[in-house]
């Protein structure tokens, strides 16, 4: 839920997520990373 609360905020755009939509609904729990400069790969 408070993924889809962030999502939805303005400044959203403007950042990399770690992890994929897809992913957190399959998930009960995760974390995230954000980032306002490019990722060249993540590993989890």
């Amino acid at each position: 839920m408070i993924y889809d609360l962030f999502r939805g905020s303005n400044w959203w755009k403007g950042y990399q997520c770690s992890i994929s939509d897809d992913t957190v609904s399959l998930r009960a729990y995760f974390c995230i990373q954000l980032s306002k400069l490019p990722v060249k790969s993540l590993t989890v």
